[in-house]
């Protein structure tokens, strides 16, 4: 969940991006955003779908029975363009702490590291390394050269004159232990959770994983692999050269 900096109501958020919702709700706050999967009271989420159980406020394509629907006819788009107002007006917490590296940590030259960011014993960062904020690394890694860890997801919905508007990508990267990440590997954040690579992965140069992906534990990415969004790949699973895995497809052990 990614809380945002001040409270809003369903009121200001419906009639702010034009969305119909039950007048009983206009008083409720919305403290926080949320995948629909862990969604609780008071948090903002939304389901292309209409059969979903959430505690908190969803944009769903039905106005029904429930309480906590703001009806649209596009969730996805106009969930969109409530992380886009929220951001812009109101904005969103953020770790804020400085790194935290442990001192056996080797780090290459021209490596940038944000706040928010931990990296564990006996990790090695390459010369050139970008390690952007809400990513952690565990121990013993290798992460090679000229990598970006925790950049923006690729999300838009396009409006109603066709021009694209960005899907706010909140999450962040989780690295496991014992984890080689070669040379010009690209690791994208998760939207609303974390992409995640577990313990003991191996990736070759070259490598793309998209947000929120899952590559589980041991799995071998040779070079030129591509994951799409919302990948699963399973334990040590392999993927042979410049291969190409489209989203939110689960490939087994």
């Amino acid at each position: 969940m990614f809380k945002l900096k001040k409270t809003i109501t369903v009121k200001w958020l419906a009639e702010s991006i034009g969305l119909d919702f039950n007048p009983s709700l206009a008083a409720t706050e919305i403290h926080c955003v949320s995948a629909l999967n862990s969604s609780t009271k008071n948090s903002l989420t939304f389901s292309i779908h209409n059969e979903f159980s959430s505690d908190g406020m969803v944009i769903a394509p039905t106005l029904s029975d429930q309480k906590n629907v703001l009806y649209s006819n596009s969730p996805r788009y106009d969930f969109i363009k409530a992380l886009s107002l929220i951001n812009n007006e109101i904005g969103f917490t953020s770790c804020e702490t400085e790194p935290d590296i442990h001192p056996t940590v080797v780090v290459g030259q021209n490596v940038v590291i944000e706040n928010g960011v931990s990296i564990g014993k006996g990790t090695v960062i390459g010369h050139n390394v970008t390690i952007l904020k809400n990513t952690k690394i565990g121990i013993n890694c290798d992460i090679g050269p000229n990598s970006s860890l925790g950049v923006d997801g690729f999300g838009y919905e396009r409006d109603e004159n066709g021009n694209p508007i960005k899907f706010i990508h909140l999450g962040g990267v989780c690295i496991g232990d014992n984890v080689q990440i070669g040379a010009n590997n690209t690791i994208t954040r998760g939207a609303l959770g974390d992409s995640t690579i577990e313990d003991d992965v191996k990736t070759d140069n070259l490598v793309h994983v998209a947000h929120n992906c899952l590559i589980k534990q041991g799995a071998f990415l040779t070079a030129g692999a591509i994951f799409s969004g919302g990948v699963t790949f399973g334990k040590q699973a392999w993927i042979a050269p410049n291969s190409t895995v489209m989203q939110k497809l689960n490939i087994g052990d």
